[in-house]
């Protein structure tokens, strides 16, 4: 709320400086005031990229090759390079809420000056890291097919859909996420789950992870249990024969058998 304020106040003092850097987007070449930040997203990428954005107006972008160009917020934007050497993109906007940098060869992505990111969608990349804790407004994170080995998501207490598989993730901590109804963390390298906090949660996959029988247990009584009709699938762990999946069947958790 004083934060709220303080910018009201700002703009009602430099309203011709705030027409200009709307929403602090400022200029591409990132050398703005203290406010130019917001809006802003850069991102490194080895290959022709398709991009998508919601939010409110239009998105100026620059591709890293000497193009740079505006387009309406919605639309897809496809930019074909002549070769593949790795490339940064910047991208200024105002009131950014979605984002979707699939299948684009990214191997870099900084949403850190993007307050107002709600769905954030960059899955199939090359990303190794993903820094989200200043986006406190996620509500939707698709990053699975990447390279992650770490996803801390502690401030990302609005998430209601998580889809990180097919990462290297040793472990993963969703305890502040508590209005979480839909993760998959399948095909990971995780030992234990712990979803004790995920009062709301009603789908779980975490297939392909390293989850032994009594890993399994410990992670059916973390389960919620309400009469919603709730689903989870944990094949291709080592403890599948082992575990007692009544404990979660008596919660009202219908175990899905998955094709891969």
């Amino acid at each position: 709320m004083k934060k709220l304020v303080l910018n009201c106040l700002v703009i009602a003092a430099l309203s011709v400086m705030v027409a200009f850097t709307s929403c602090g987007g400022g200029s591409s070449s990132g050398g703005g005031g203290s406010s130019s930040g917001k809006g802003k997203i850069i991102m490194k990428t080895k290959g022709n990229v398709k991009l998508n954005f919601e939010g409110t107006g239009t998105v100026a972008i620059d591709w890293g090759d000497g193009n740079r160009e505006t387009h309406e917020m919605g639309k897809i934007i496809d930019h074909y390079y002549s070769d593949f050497t790795e490339r940064t993109i910047t991208i200024d906007g105002k009131n950014i809420t979605l984002i979707n940098c699939s299948k684009s060869r990214v191997t870099f992505l900084d949403v850190s000056n993007c307050s107002t990111l709600r769905h954030l969608k960059c899955h199939e990349n090359e990303l190794t890291i993903l820094d989200l804790s200043k986006n406190t407004k996620l509500e939707v994170l698709w990053c699975s097919d990447n390279g992650l080995i770490n996803l801390d998501v502690s401030k990302n207490t609005a998430l209601v859909s998580l889809d990180c598989d097919r990462n290297e993730l040793t472990s993963l901590d969703v305890s502040k996420c508590t209005a979480l109804v839909e993760l998959d963390c399948s095909h990971n390298q995780l030992k234990s789950l712990d979803m004790s906090k995920n009062r709301a949660l009603f789908e779980l996959n975490c297939s392909g992870n390293l989850l032994t029988g009594s890993a399994l247990d410990a992670l059916f009584r973390t389960l919620n249990s309400s009469d919603n009709e709730k689903s989870i699938a944990i094949n291709h762990n080592p403890g599948v024969k082992d575990c007692d999946e009544t404990i979660a069947i008596k919660k009202g958790w219908r175990f899905r058998e998955l094709g891969y």
